[in-house]
């Protein structure tokens, strides 16, 4: 039996900089979530912190 791929949702942070990132940036710290929901409320918790969004 094949196994079940489960969708991953990632996004980088440079907390420093408070810019929060959807493709790889260097030096910046990944953020992997296994639901959609919990993804959607972390860019929501970013963006009300001051995060800017490239």
């Amino acid at each position: 039996m094949g196994e079940v791929e489960k969708e991953v949702f990632v996004c980088w942070l440079s907390e420093q900089e408070k810019i929060m990132s959807f493709h790889y940036e260097e030096g910046y710290i990944r953020k992997e979530f296994h639901s959609k929901k919990e993804f959607q409320e972390f860019i929501m918790f970013c963006v009300s912190c001051g995060y800017r969004v490239q």
